[in-house]
């Protein structure tokens, strides 16, 4: 069951990170915006268009309105990003308005659609929105690489959710369900292993070539997310202790494996001794010497599905271009693998 709590969480933050993508790119030029790429939807331009037309299609579904007025702009390649501001900006708006009349119990109440191919699904609404969260999440890391490119000012620190809550005049912690994010972190584990599934059999010349993406590697980067959760795990069991790790870097493919299961297995057996009242005390991390950072146990547990997403989507272009199988990792695949095993 996903909460309403969490996917307030969520859709405030893509929002957020909408206008910091949408300001940096009002900056560029038509070269820039649509110079292309072997990542996302080809083009800056294009993924950021992307973003918005799913966020704009799943909408009219749970609305069961006619999306074919906004066809027009879907398909223009050249469509200029003030336009694409105001539409973007104008979906979130409707969807919060959409949103606001729903009662948390009615997330669990299904949705049928029938999709661009003709076919029809049935799915609760709360994991449809989780799955338009986690589809900005992949495409944010895309777009985000693409403007590092094309050496657009850099959105800095990052727009982690981690770093939207940091900058927050309110910081009362969110009331976050522990049983949504125990479903969270369900797909985070299950992405986790199909990108693993992919990488294996990988050489180490495939697994350390060089990228101008993510950790720089395909090894690094699988490595920088399992690091990161054991990182967090071990702030909340044992209290703030050492900065943010270094990497190993020749660590064996197969250990890296071992390390994923293990996190994975304690970070479960965590989450089921929590109770909703848990997730708002505080935790202190030290992310580098001298720095102190205090958040909701919340924040910190809905940052870890959020960078796994980030760079699991770096992960899967550095799969496309040695040659390994890319699997799919939205949301809705891990709920049709349920619904089919």
């Amino acid at each position: 069951m996903i909460h309403r709590t969490l996917l307030d969480e969520l859709l405030a933050h893509s929002d957020w990170a909408r206008d910091q993508l949408l300001a940096r790119a009002a900056d560029l030029d038509a070269a820039a915006l649509d110079r292309p790429f072997e990542m996302g939807e080809g083009s800056l331009r294009a993924t950021l268009r992307h973003l918005w037309g799913a966020e704009r299609v799943w909408l009219c579904r749970w609305q069961g309105a006619d999306f074919t007025p906004y066809l027009d702009d879907l398909k223009n390649a050249a469509l200029p990003i003030p336009r694409l501001a105001e539409l973007w900006r104008a979906t979130g708006t409707e969807r919060a308005g959409f949103l606001s009349g729903l009662a948390d119990s009615a997330l669990a109440g299904d949705v049928t659609y029938t999709d661009l191919r003709g076919q029809t699904h049935t799915y609760p609404l709360g994991g449809l929105l989780l799955h338009v969260c986690n589809h900005g999440i992949h495409h944010r890391a895309q777009a985000l690489n693409m403007l590092r490119h094309v050496q657009a000012q850099p959105l800095e620190p990052g727009i982690d959710y981690i770093f939207t809550w940091r900058d927050r005049v309110d910081k009362t912690p969110p009331r976050v369900r522990v049983e949504s994010l125990r479903d969270y972190f369900a797909y985070n584990d299950w992405a986790q292993q199909q990108v693993l599934a992919a990488a294996d059999g990988l050489t180490d010349a495939q697994l350390d070539r060089t990228f101008a993406m993510g950790e720089g590697t395909l090894r690094g980067t699988l490595l920088h997310i399992r690091f990161a959760e054991q990182w967090w795990q071990e702030n909340w069991t044992f209290g703030p202790g050492k900065p943010f790790p270094e990497m190993p870097p020749a660590t064996p493919f197969a250990e890296i494996r071992r390390l994923v299961d293990e996190t994975a297995r304690a970070r479960r057996a965590y989450l089921a001794t929590l109770s909703d009242a848990d997730l708002l005390r505080s935790i202190e991390v030290h992310p580098m010497p001298d720095v102190v950072r205090h958040f909701p146990l919340a924040v910190t547990m809905i940052q870890v599905c959020h960078h796994g997403t980030h760079h699991r989507a770096q992960a899967l272009n550095m799969l496309r271009h040695l040659g390994a199988p890319v699997p799919q990792l939205d949301y809705l695949r891990m709920l049709q693998a349920q619904t089919s095993a």
